[in-house]
C-alpha cells in the first residue's frame, strides 16, 4: 500500500482488523478496479456484510480472510500490512488473478505441461 496515494491509507492504518477478499473471475475485474479506484464510496452499489468486528466483507467472493491487525513494515513511501487470520470462508469457484499485467483465471496462469 502505498501510504501517499491512497487515499484510505489512514483508515486502514488505524483499523483493528481488515478483510481481504478473493474474487472470483465473474464480473470481478470492474471490482477490482473499482476498489483500487480514488472514488469516495467503494461500497455504494456492492452486495457486502458485517464481519468479526463489523469489517465489510464483499458479497460473492470466491474466499474471504478476515484478520487482525497484528503489525506494519515501513519501507520507502509503502508500508505492508501484517494480520493474523482469525476466520477464513472460501468457495469452490474460480478465482480472479492478476498476473503479467491483466486479470486472468488461475489455469491461465499455470504453466505448460512439459
Amino acid at each position: 500500500m502505498n501510504k501517499w496515494t491512497k487515499v484510505n491509507a489512514a483508515t486502514l492504518l488505524a483499523c483493528a482488523a481488515v478483510a481481504v477478499a478473493m474474487l472470483t473471475t465473474v464480473r470481478a475485474s470492474a471490482l477490482s478496479r473499482r476498489f483500487a479506484s480514488r472514488i469516495a464510496d467503494r461500497f455504494e452499489g456492492i452486495a457486502w456484510s458485517e464481519g468479526e468486528g463489523r469489517i465489510p466483507l464483499i458479497g460473492g467472493a470466491a474466499a474471504q480472510m478476515q484478520c487482525r491487525n497484528e503489525t506494519r513494515h515501513y519501507s520507502g513511501d509503502h508500508v505492508i500490512l501484517i494480520g493474523q487470520v482469525v476466520k477464513y470462508l472460501y468457495r469452490d469457484v474460480e478465482p480472479l488473478v492478476f498476473a503479467r499485467g491483466a486479470y486472468r483465471s488461475l489455469r491461465e496462469c499455470a504453466p505448460p505441461d512439459g
